[in-house]
């Protein structure tokens, strides 16, 4: 659907793609809730609320993520994915120096603490993630690029391919319109970087409170989504693909 429909038929579009059931979504992504769920069914069993309040912000950020998708905006769905990439890492970052925190705590009323933390913290976190698990630093970094570069921030690649450009027959010029809600084929795509992003979350997690996730087992868990995540890329077609099917 382009820009220009009334509210009513976008809204009334958006649910009808949202009334698809649970069963519907790839398994990936059904996977990838059941690990970061169990995480949290233990939450009486460890401590460290600094760390637990990121981490409820960005499973629910990430559950956001999904609405997104399934209702059909992939355009802005890798915003919401990144706040619940970089949420995780900050409850990371709390974990290992709990300075931070103080900082965080108080960056919206000192300027001193704002900028200390807005200059210090994410740097320290990356820093602190490369030497404890440079895989885990190195799929963050790759990950959180990517979501940049394709919607995070209004980048080239976010932009430039929800746009439609309908001509007026017989005319030079035309209606340009941006995709509000995506096709089918869009919303696997998005999907699979919802279950990539759920993959580095959850390990987060795991080193954040690594007894609690001992109890869920959580590690076990995480390997069969990796495993599911690489079953469903293998399943997306390319954009050349899409073309020549079309």
């Amino acid at each position: 659907m382009a820009e220009g429909q009334d509210l009513e038929a976008f809204l009334a579009a958006a649910r009808f793609n949202l009334g698809a059931p649970v069963e519907a979504l790839p398994p990936c992504v059904r996977i990838a809730d059941n690990v970061l769920s169990r995480f949290f069914q233990f939450l009486d069993r460890a401590g460290g609320v600094p760390s637990l309040k990121m981490l409820l912000y960005s499973h629910s950020a990430w559950r956001q993520s999904l609405i997104v998708i399934q209702s059909g905006g992939t355009a802005h769905a890798p915003a919401v994915m990144r706040s619940a990439l970089e949420a995780s890492l900050y409850g990371y970052l709390f974990r290992r120096d709990p300075d931070f925190y103080a900082l965080w705590e108080k960056r919206e009323e000192d300027q001193s603490a704002a900028s200390k933390f807005r200059n210090g913290g994410p740097k320290r976190a990356r820093d602190l993630l490369r030497d404890e698990k440079l895989t885990l630093h190195d799929y963050y970094t790759r990950l959180e690029r990517n979501l940049i570069t394709f919607g995070a921030h209004p980048n080239f690649l976010g932009v430039e391919p929800g746009l439609e450009f309908n001509v007026v027959e017989g005319a030079d010029t035309g209606v340009m319109s941006f995709r509000s809600l995506s096709n089918s084929a869009d919303r696997m795509f998005a999907y699979y970087y919802a279950a990539q992003v759920a993959h580095v979350v959850g390990h987060l997690y795991a080193l954040i409170y690594p007894t609690r996730a001992q109890l869920g087992l959580l590690e076990d868990a995480l390997d069969d989504l990796g495993r599911a995540t690489l079953d469903h890329s293998a399943q997306l077609k390319t954009p050349s693909e899409l073309q020549e099917g079309e």
